[in-house]
């Protein structure tokens, strides 16, 4: 992760900048959201954010 990310919403994976996300689907464009796992926590997350 490039930043960090406090999420909004329950399914939104937080995040600190330096994070390894292993992204697990990718938007089609940069400002879409993606879906990844971080510490056995999946959640949804800002694609440009990483």
């Amino acid at each position: 992760a490039m930043f960090d990310y406090e999420g909004k919403e329950e399914n939104d994976l937080s995040f600190k900048a330096g994070d390894k996300i292993e992204v697990l689907e990718r938007g089609e464009g940069p400002n879409d959201w993606w879906v990844g796992r971080l510490y056995e926590r999946i959640g949804e997350f800002p694609g440009e954010w990483v």
